[in-house]
């Protein structure tokens, strides 16, 4: 292949990733302040000096182009972390956070006011089956609709730790982080009881 043929067919690629990293700046600028569902197609190619036509080539909408964003950074999360079902589960834990604390700019804005609320959710639904693994192979074992609700509850709640670490400026280290969603998920309230004595 001459030099010419592939400078042709390098180009489209180049032009491509272009494209779609400029849409994503200008989506996640939107994001800053205004909810996805007061993102117009128009504003975005606009900002991102891109025609609508390109736009469609690769998006079908606002909502799409985030998905496409929160689904990257999920396969990213999904690599770094691997998929070893014998892996710790706090080292697991601890691995999202780092992902997260990693990618703190663009989780201030998922996770943020205009964000989608339930993003967090689907980070931690990657250890999903880790975790109800480990709970029924206890030895007081634990069914598997009884830790499915252990887990919904479990979530929540540490859903609610990484949306304070996020408000507070990703201010703790990964491993604090893994550390209290562990020691509230095993012990309750009883690990800050422990923590001073």
């Amino acid at each position: 292949m001459d030099k010419s043929t592939q400078t042709r067919e390098k180009k489209p690629d180049r032009r491509i990733r272009y494209t779609k990293m400029v849409l994503r700046q200008s989506i996640l600028a939107l994001l800053r302040c205004k909810p996805i569902g007061k993102i117009t197609v128009k504003e975005l190619c606009e900002r991102a000096d891109v025609n609508r036509a390109t736009f469609y080539a690769h998006y079908t909408d606002a909502f799409d182009l985030l998905n496409k964003i929160e689904d990257e950074l999920i396969e990213t999360i999904k690599t770094n972390i691997g998929t070893d079902n014998g892996a710790d589960m706090t080292g697991r834990v601890r691995d999202i956070c780092e992902e997260i604390k990693e990618n703190a700019d663009l989780c201030n804005i998922l996770f943020g006011e205009f964000g989608n609320r339930d993003f967090i959710v689907r980070i931690l639904e990657i250890i999903h089956d880790l975790v109800l693994d480990s709970w029924r192979a206890m030895p007081f074992g634990i069914g598997q609709a009884d830790a499915e609700f252990a887990y919904a509850f479990t979530t929540e709640g540490s859903v609610g730790i990484i949306r304070l670490w996020q408000q507070n400026g990703f201010d703790k280290s990964p491993d604090e982080i893994a550390g209290l969603i562990m020691g509230l998920t095993f012990k309750g309230l009883v690990f800050f009881v422990e923590k001073q004595a």
